[in-house]
């Protein structure tokens, strides 16, 4: 009885050991509410953990299919003549350029040469004694008004017709830039663009003196209005071609390849034009005397100076 007594708690806790062994073997369901496998549980397990009405999606990674590129569309094919024609316009047009800065500059180098010189004839030239009287070198003032304009023009060797409408002309076309000069000020654009241009305009609807009434008559306009009609050679450069020609310092240039020349805007465009290195005629005053030098085409090698000279009868 005693020994029954002592081993029947031993039995106890040795079932309840393994009763409890077999509960907890069994795997708890999924916290999320998936159901396992059917291949994990038992046929009854099965039958007591799904709901029959229980929608089960099985997600099946499907391989796409990569997305072709979409293509390009090819661009049009260039006409060849097109892409010539395309490249000798903006050529030219580059030359044109390129010929416009040249020629602005070749003008701008002469006219800053001939205010030099013309500084230094004002420099060299004594003041005269009494203002409108002749100066001390024989200059006459310069016409004021347009009677004066008018009586030098006729003395000059231009008709009183053709003088009267010279001198009627110039006093509309100075007004005209007076005007325009004071509506660019009024409306704000003086010193623009628009301004040059329209004033570029007025001056080459305006006829150059010279080419209306002829270089004889305009030679004899300038030495009557004390205006200087002549360059004369101040230095000849070693080793160029005006040295190598026969130039000398005190020679006074008359013509440039058959072209009267009054000033240096006109020698520096006679040796601007035609071919380069071609030989030109030069005729120049020395000494009472006219001598004919041949240089070729292009800078001479000189330093000018304006001055006067009574036209030939």
């Amino acid at each position: 009885m005693r020994n029954t007594l002592i081993f029947l708690p031993i039995i106890t806790f040795i079932a309840g050991l393994l009763t409890g062994a077999t509960v907890f073997s069994q795997p708890a369901p999924p916290s999320d509410g998936t159901s396992r496998a059917p291949a994990e549980l038992g046929e009854s397990e099965v039958r007591t953990t799904i709901e029959p009405s229980a929608a089960v999606a099985v997600a099946v990674p499907v391989a796409e299919e990569p997305t072709a590129a979409p293509a390009q569309a090819e661009p049009p094919a260039l006409d060849p003549e097109v892409v010539k024609r395309a490249v000798a316009d903006e050529t030219d047009q580059l030359r044109q350029r390129v010929d416009d800065l040249a020629e602005g500059w070749g003008r701008m180098q002469a006219e800053l040469a001939a205010l030099r010189a013309r500084l230094v004839t004002l420099e060299r030239r004594p003041l005269s004694t009494a203002a409108g009287d002749d100066q001390d070198d024989g200059r006459p003032a310069t016409p004021q008004s347009a009677q004066q304009r008018r009586e030098l023009l006729v003395e000059a060797g231009v008709s009183p017709e053709q003088a009267d409408e010279i001198v009627w002309r110039d006093a509309q076309t100075t007004m005209s830039r007076l005007e325009l000069r004071d509506t660019a000020t009024r409306e704000g654009w003086l010193g623009t663009e628009r301004y040059r241009d329209e004033l570029r305009q007025l001056s080459e609807d305006d006829v150059p003196l010279r080419d209306e009434i002829g270089d004889r008559a305009y030679d004899r306009w300038l030495y009557l209005s004390g205006e200087d009609n002549r360059i004369a050679v101040d230095r000849v450069i070693p080793g160029s071609v005006g040295e190598e020609a026969g130039l000398q310092p005190g020679d006074i240039v008359e013509s440039y390849d058959g072209e009267q020349v009054f000033d240096f805007q006109d020698l520096s465009a006679a040796t601007s034009r035609g071919e380069r290195d071609q030989l030109v005629s030069v005729r120049v005053r020395r000494g009472g005397q006219d001598v004919e030098l041949w240089l070729p085409r292009g800078p001479i090698g000189i330093q000018l100076d304006a001055t006067r000279v009574e036209p030939s009868p």
